[in-house]
């Protein structure tokens, strides 16, 4: 009923330079007890967070409202004063950890579940998505509090007579420089910046655990995480994505294996999202062409698959409060309809 393999983890005495081997125990393909509760289409989660002036000042163009709602005020972008409605809005006062708490940590419990999520950052140049998803000023950012809420769910069921593995990997992407993607190359950070071309049709789930690193603590994936944040460092690039698979077995020996991605995408693109197959009729029909935001050719070949879908995806959408910004609000709100989030933008 279950695979043994071997997977590599850092030591939690020896650092990332010294490795032990771990013995994992994964449901293969045809275990009837493997189960990741992937049935039902998702819609895409809509959170928006403002960054910059408080909402109290008169020289702001957005402001918020209420727990799930903005204000634009009258301004030379937006004539008259419009309220539009998200499923949650976060204001400058609120710091990443709150942000995270309140409208994030299901997707993270959802991996533990043994469920997929995704969670896509997004917002124009400036705006401050990767301050959300990196962290800073002494806070955490997005990615490390998904890490940590990870492991602390799991640490219940370590108690309760689970065996859990926890399987990671880091993406971002390199060559192209500024929007022009089609030299771009999908680079693996936690193995010397390893470039990986991804086939049309190939089975992104088994890449990406092809490639995986084992972390046996949440210290050990933050080691990881910070190692591959240096790597994308010294490749001068912002493209980012942590990929975790969660795998469980109960006491019962019911397995499942859960997948959160965390996606921060370099301002001024787009991820799109692609099914398993998908011909070029049909893509055209669903996703129009766009120059002034160009998509992420590499993301979206290897992880367009797992936004929307069966992944659960929330879209958190860093929006600066200045009246010039106002246009990202309405943007943002035609998110909401998309059932199944047909496209995530940058603007």
């Amino acid at each position: 009923m279950y695979s043994t393999s071997s997977i590599v983890a850092p030591s939690s005495t020896a650092g990332l330079l010294g490795f032990r081997t771990l013995t994992r125990v994964s449901p293969t393909a045809t275990s009837p007890s493997c189960s990741t509760f992937d049935g039902v289409m998702q819609r895409a989660h809509v959170l928006v967070r403002l960054r910059g002036e408080a909402a109290a000042s008169g020289a702001a163009g957005v402001c918020r409202t209420g727990a799930g709602s903005v204000r634009l005020e009258h301004s030379d972008m937006s004539p008259g004063v419009a309220s539009i409605s998200f499923e949650q809005v976060f204001g400058a006062q609120d710091d990443t950890a709150r942000v995270f708490r309140s409208g994030l940590a299901p997707a993270a419990d959802a991996a533990v579940d043994g469920r997929r999520a995704t969670i896509v950052a997004t917002g124009a140049a400036g705006s401050g998505k990767s301050f959300s998803c990196h962290g800073g000023d002494g806070g955490l950012g997005v990615v490390a509090l998904a890490v940590r809420r990870v492991f602390s769910e799991l640490q219940r069921k370590w108690r309760a007579g689970w065996t859990c593995n926890v399987l990671l990997s880091c993406w971002g992407v390199t060559g192209g420089g500024g929007n022009e993607n089609k030299n771009e190359t999908l680079s693996d950070l936690l193995r010397a910046g390893t470039d990986v071309e991804v086939p049309p049709q190939r089975d992104v789930e088994q890449l990406l655990l092809e490639r995986a690193l084992g972390a046996a603590t949440a210290d050990e994936a933050e080691q990881l995480y910070a190692a591959a944040r240096r790597k994308l460092s010294e490749l001068e690039t912002h493209d980012f994505v942590l990929a975790m698979h969660v795998e469980t077995r109960s006491p019962s020996g019911e397995a499942r294996r859960g997948r959160l991605l965390v996606v921060d995408v370099q301002g001024g693109s787009i991820l799109e999202p692609r099914g398993q197959v998908q011909d070029p009729v049909e893509k055209k029909q669903q996703h129009f062409l766009d120059a002034q935001f160009p998509v992420n050719e590499p993301l979206s070949a290897a992880f367009g698959a797992c936004v929307g879908g069966t992944s659960a995806t929330y879209v958190l959408v860093t929006i600066r409060t200045p009246a010039q910004f106002q246009q990202q609000v309405r943007l943002a709100w035609g998110l909401k309809g998309t059932g199944d989030c047909e496209r995530v933008r940058q603007y």
